[in-house]
This record gives structure tokens, C-alpha cells and sequence, in this order.
């Protein structure tokens, strides 16, 4: 064996040099860190049935709010975030999931969300409409040019 060689089972550098010489994987963020998925305090509204563990997670970098039953994504709320103001385009749930309160308890739960996150909030989506009507309480969340 040359006394040039490296050691058995190294090809290269010692690791703690390579190391240094590399930056943390830390240092750079990749989608999924920017993208922080936040889980929110789910309303009280719409599913009685929370067994099951009901989430409603806000996807930020997406722009939209998902509701999960049992890790299953349920419904959505969609919305486009503009430079003096946020709209919501969108709110569905799974057709085979409609009518258990999933629509209720995602809108209950993402309006006052995305009121506190700054600027006025419209509403664009005849489902949040519905849900404004029998829920006046919280239409202090959104403005009236929606």
C-alpha cells in the first residue's frame, strides 16, 4: 500500500473537511420549509363528528386553506392574495363528502385567518355567500366589494 493512498474505504478528504467546506443543508430552504403548512385551530362550526381528527391546514405558498378528516383531504378554500387586498375565488368540498359539514367548518375556520393576516378580504365564491348568510356573525371578516 503507497503511503500517498487514503485510508481503507476513503477516496477523498477526510469527512470533517468535506463537511466544513460545504454549507448546511439548513442554510438553504427548500419548498417544502418555505411552504409551512400551518395546521389551524379548527371552529366549532359544521362537523360534530371530530372523531375522526378534523384539520384545517393553510398551504400558504398554494393560497389555499385544506380541510382533512383522518388525514383524507375533504374540502378546500381557495384564494389569490393581490397587493392591497385577498380574494377568495373558491371554496368546494369532495361530492361524496357534501352535506356532513366540512364546507361550514373550513370557511368558520379560515375566514377569521384571513382577516387577521392583514389587508381587506373579498369574497368572489357563491359558497361563502351561502355561508355569510346563515353565518352574519362573520361577515365582519369580509369586505362588501366582493
Amino acid at each position: 500500500m503507497s503511503g500517498n493512498a487514503p485510508p481503507p474505504g476513503q477516496s477523498g478528504p477526510p469527512e470533517d473537511q468535506t463537511a466544513a467546506a460545504m454549507p448546511a443543508a439548513a442554510s438553504v430552504p427548500d419548498r417544502q420549509s418555505l411552504d409551512a403548512n400551518r395546521v389551524l385551530p379548527v371552529s366549532d362550526l359544521g362537523v360534530t363528528d371530530r372523531s375522526g381528527g378534523i384539520e384545517v391546514v393553510h398551504r400558504e405558498l398554494d393560497r389555499f386553506y385544506e380541510l382533512l378528516d383522518r388525514g383524507m383531504s375533504v374540502a378546500l378554500l381557495v384564494y389569490e392574495q393581490g397587493p392591497d387586498r385577498t380574494a377568495i375565488t373558491h371554496a368546494m368540498v369532495r361530492e361524496d363528502q357534501r352535506g356532513r359539514g366540512y364546507g361550514t367548518t373550513l370557511i368558520a375556520t379560515a375566514l377569521p385567518h384571513l382577516a387577521a393576516s392583514g389587508g381587506p378580504v373579498v369574497n368572489y365564491c357563491n359558497s361563502v355567500a351561502r355561508f355569510l348568510e346563515k353565518h352574519p356573525d362573520f361577515k365582519t371578516f369580509v369586505g362588501s366589494d366582493g
